[in-house]
């Protein structure tokens, strides 16, 4: 009964990470048709600069939280908190004098100060690891997938009042600013009644753990997530730079409202990693490493298929459902190559994302050094295959570099689980 309201609730994140993912496609839909591709394309260099703020400024703390031996006291979550909100300020006040230093470097065409203010906002909102560590020990996933919910659909409303018939990005930049300040509260609210509570001391077997021995092993392991984040940045945001810079804006615009179709699935995997990771780590101990990685190649082969049929289907109705979303000139952009470059794409996110219980495993297994360190040579292969695939191949490349640096990373951690794997039967033998 728990496993079934364990995965109930689950499911239910999922949904709210992939309605999360919609809302903001929903925003962007109408922003796309209301102006030209060369303007969208300097929008979507502008909402890449937030996006990576957000990862270089996410202290990614909840992993720390959840592996830590001791159990997390209510000093040790306020203090996570305040290190966690003072850091996400950091990234947003950064962003923000970038911007106001260099307005057109990042923004090009875009030149709208009080909207890039508003959109450092975001990078303030990031959500607490402390927050999201509660929100995982205590398992309040429906919880935490109604607050998603409620925030989408506000964005989704704002959408449709505001940004419709705009003449201003300001609107946009309210739209995808206020849902977020919702969700941040909502993640608060859930947390509350945890971080309200007094600890009950040395009797009920918890002491006070906010100590900075305490912290810095918590950030230490964290810093190591940071890091690996960090290391994805080439994959998941800098590859639009690199296709402003070498193909140009039109092509940024195609290539980010694509990449934004085929990558929505990613809003769901990311629960396959909240869940996992603390799941590996609750059962670390009581399994061997041998039974862990059956139990993730099993999960990795029935996500990739499932992957497969989606992608398949929405690929086979690309001409159908993409004109009716977009407005394209089709003479520039026909709807057959766009449905083969969406298709590539497609084929690469199936393996990228049906990889993805590799990743938790491997982090819960205490390789994250080890994971940074792969992700590095990952990172460093993205660039070269770009720089040498993109000028020759166009939007095509720019799925293969992909999928040469991610089928490296996921390789190479499937190799060192195997052989992980093989020494302890050999040492249980």
């Amino acid at each position: 009964m728990a496993r079934l309201k364990s995965l109930g609730s689950g499911a239910l994140l999922a949904a709210g990470n992939v309605y999360a993912a919609l809302s903001t496609f929903v925003v962007l839909s109408i922003v796309f048709n209301s102006v030209d591709l060369r303007t969208f394309g300097a929008i979507s260099l502008l909402l890449t600069s937030v996006a990576i703020c957000q990862i270089l400024f996410n202290t990614q703390s909840w992993q720390g939280l959840l592996n830590s031996a001791v159990p997390a006291g209510t000093g040790l979550l306020r203090r996570c908190l305040a290190i966690d909100v003072t850091t996400a300020a950091m990234g947003a006040t950064l962003l923000a004098l970038t911007h106001l230093a260099f307005p057109r470097a990042l923004s090009q065409d875009v030149e709208a100060p009080a909207t890039l203010l508003w959109l450092a906002v975001n990078v303030a909102l990031i959500p607490p690891g402390a927050l999201i560590a509660v929100i995982r020990q205590e398992g309040r996933f429906a919880q935490q997938a109604l607050v998603d919910i409620s925030a989408s659909t506000l964005k989704i409303a704002m959408a449709l009042v505001l940004v419709r018939g705009a003449t201003s990005l300001a609107s946009v930049a309210l739209t995808l600013v206020l849902p977020e300040v919702l969700r941040w509260c909502g993640y608060l609210a859930l947390s509350s009644a945890r971080l309200a509570r007094r600890d009950e001391g040395p009797a009920a077997g918890r002491v006070d753990t906010a100590s900075p021995s305490t912290l810095r092993s918590i950030y230490g392991f964290s810093l190591w997530g940071m890091l690996t984040e960090i290391i994805h940045l080439p994959t998941a945001h800098i590859d639009k730079l690199l296709v402003s810079a070498l193909l140009g804006l039109e092509s940024l615009a195609i290539w980010d409202i694509l990449k934004r179709c085929a990558t929505a699935v990613v809003q769901a995997t990311t629960v396959i990693n909240q869940m996992l990771f603390p799941y590996f780590v609750r059962i670390r101990h009581q399994s061997t490493v041998a039974n862990l990685a059956r139990q993730c190649l099993r999960q990795c082969l029935l996500l990739g298929g499932l992957l497969l049929l989606l992608y398949g289907a929405a690929t086979l109705a690309l001409p159908i459902w993409f004109p009716l979303a977009f407005h394209v000139d089709t003479a520039a952009w026909p709807l057959d190559h766009l449905q083969r470059i969406f298709g590539v794409l497609a084929l690469v996110m199936t393996f990228v994302l049906g990889a993805t219980p590799v990743h938790p495993l491997f982090l819960s297994l205490r390789h994250s050094s080890q994971s940074f360190r792969i992700s590095l040579v990952g990172s460093v292969l993205f660039f070269a295959l770009s720089a040498l695939l993109l000028p020759w191949w166009g939007l095509f490349g720019a799925s293969l570099a992909i999928l040469g640096s991610d089928a490296f990373i996921i390789l190479t951690k499937a190799r060192l689980l195997h052989l992980t794997a093989v020494a302890s039967r050999a040492t249980d033998a």
